[in-house]
């Protein structure tokens, strides 16, 4: 279940096939200057038999690489911005794209959007 809480809280949750809590993402976007935010993110993850210094090095080498690849993309966003900006802009939301749709309901008319209950398989 992903969530995104104004002004800047983004929180991804795991769940397993019995709703039990495998794993939490709190990341907390303050901007730091003109365009510029500073991440701060907490990681929880469910009590297990593996050690929590594994869990820290694998779960740290993997959202190292989601985070690369989303700054990737907001740098090319944002080159694209500046490239089109007489232009507006009308986002193009495909089925992959699971939370821009309602964050920018949420920012656009300032109330949560009512959400169905939806399933999606997902291969990394």
């Amino acid at each position: 279940m992903g969530r995104f809480r104004l002004p800047g809280l983004a929180e991804i949750e795991y769940r397993d096939g019995y709703g039990r809590l495998n794993l939490l993402v709190s990341a907390w976007l303050t901007p730091c200057g003109d365009g510029q935010l500073r991440l701060f993110a907490r990681i929880a993850t469910a009590r297990g038999c593996l050690p929590a210094v594994l869990k820290r090095s694998v779960l740290r080498q993997l959202l190292r690489k989601v985070l690369r690849q989303d700054r990737q993309i907001l740098e090319r966003v944002n080159t694209n911005r500046r490239r089109f900006q007489s232009t507006p802009a009308n986002p193009l939301d495909g089925p992959q794209d699971l939370l821009g749709p309602s964050i920018r309901r949420l920012l656009e008319y300032g109330q949560p959007p009512v959400f169905e209950a939806r399933q999606y398989d997902i291969w990394l």
